[in-house]
């Protein structure tokens, strides 16, 4: 199972996120409140592990993750 990076990334925008920059591979994106980074690659689809790994570094319940993400 896959899941699209746009949406992925307007999942993290909607839990405080801000685009930072953005690289020639990945969009690196920043939460001021308590300053975690997190990379989203720029594929058209991202795997499920790594969309699961991004949902833990954002302290994000992963099945609530998934639902913003689907």
């Amino acid at each position: 199972m896959s899941f699209q990076s746009r949406k992925v990334l307007q999942a993290l925008r909607r839990h405080g996120f801000y685009v930072l920059r953005e690289g020639a591979n990945h969009t690196i994106v920043r939460r001021e409140t308590d300053g975690v980074q997190i990379a989203v690659p720029r594929h058209g689809e991202i795997r499920r592990g790594t969309v699961r790994g991004m949902a833990s570094d954002a302290k994000v319940e992963w099945e609530q993750f998934r639902r913003e993400v689907s």
